[in-house]
């Protein structure tokens, strides 16, 4: 029989995650996962605090994990000028639409609602992963948040983007 600790262990890291969600109570238990787990996380409540925080901070940041829908600027343009900034930088995209799977291929993509433990494994996962060719490709998401499918249900309009 497995030890109660082994059974339960979740993935750790060192590094720093930036976090970008405009839902304060969301951001607040993405936070609590991570650090729980060893991560330095930065929070915004938007892209264009993302990039502030992540201007001014001194060290790497290896991941961004943004929400695809935020007022103002949504994820992938927020992945597309950090990117500018951080050719390295690895991507993890979440969104409580509805996504249909052949949409969005290989892209890290999580989503909503996930347990704790899915997102602390799917960061390990990511950061692991040696660099995307042409850093990563991204979901782009459209201005309008979603779109019916054809079987009338609503889904998030997802295209592929690069980094520019």
């Amino acid at each position: 029989m497995k030890d109660d600790t082994t059974l339960y262990s979740l993935p750790r890291g060192s590094e720093t995650i930036l976090v970008a969600e405009d839902d304060e109570t969301l951001r607040t238990l993405l936070g609590i996962a991570l650090e729980s787990c060893g991560y330095t996380v930065l929070k915004a409540a938007g892209g264009a605090e993302a990039l502030r925080l992540a201007e001014r901070h001194d060290g790497a940041i290896p991941l961004l994990i943004s929400d695809v829908v935020m007022r103002g600027m949504d994820g992938c343009e927020l992945a597309d000028r950090l990117a500018a900034l951080n050719p390295d930088l690895k991507v993890l995209l979440l969104s409580g639409y509805p996504v249909d799977p052949d949409l969005h291929g290989g892209v890290a993509f999580l989503q909503k609602p996930f347990r704790p433990s899915i997102l602390v494994a799917r960061v390990r996962t990511l950061l692991d992963a040696p660099p995307a060719p042409q850093a990563l490709a991204l979901i782009e998401h459209s201005r309008s948040p979603a779109a019916s499918s054809p079987n009338g249900r609503r889904v998030a309009k997802l295209e592929a983007c690069t980094y520019r």
